[in-house]
């Protein structure tokens, strides 16, 4: 899964971001202070991990003055949930009459159907994709082992069993 376009009106720092990202490996975001780099990257973690997901989600998401905002961001399809079409996550804000501000979350697919619990949908992908090389180095080694071997799909229980069964061999001997 990968992001394939991202797009940002009114959201904290920015007034508009277009990038389409599909086919590139690598974007360079560049640009004087104040214009808006840290708050595209933000907003883009905003959208697919939300509140839950980050330690400080920005307490006031609209753009200064503005009552609207919105992030959208495609995804490409994912096998494992049998989707090779695009996923679309959109999240929006719009601040009410008493200043309070309201925000959608929606995930669609590629026939613009809503996904029922979009933020649990957007974690379990995550959970599957997401390596944090500080937390595996925390890791005691054993716990690093089992964390490669299921990034990777690895199964072995069959080596686990024939290592203890040579282990007892030699330990009788």
């Amino acid at each position: 899964m990968q992001v394939l376009n991202y797009k940002a009106h009114n959201v904290l720092g920015i007034k508009d971001v277009d990038l389409a990202m599909e086919g590139k490996h690598l974007i360079l975001i560049g640009g004087a202070n104040g214009q808006g780099k840290t708050s595209a990257l933000t907003a883009l973690v905003m959208a697919l991990a939300g509140k839950s997901g980050m330690e400080k989600y920005p307490e006031i998401p609209l753009r200064d003055g503005q009552r609207s905002g919105k992030i959208t961001v495609e995804l490409s399809g994912d096998l494992e949930l049998h989707e090779s079409d695009t996923l679309t996550a959109e999240l929006t804000w719009r601040r009410k009459r008493g200043g309070e501000i309201d925000e959608q979350f929606r995930l669609l697919d590629s026939t613009g159907e809503e996904a029922p619990e979009p933020r649990t949908l957007l974690k379990r992908l995550f959970d599957l994709r997401a390596f944090d090389p500080l937390a595996f180095e925390r890791l005691k080694p054993k716990e690093q082992a089992t964390t490669v071997q299921r990034l990777l799909g690895l199964d072995l229980s069959k080596f686990d069993e024939e290592r203890k069964q040579v282990y007892e061999d030699r330990t009788l001997l």
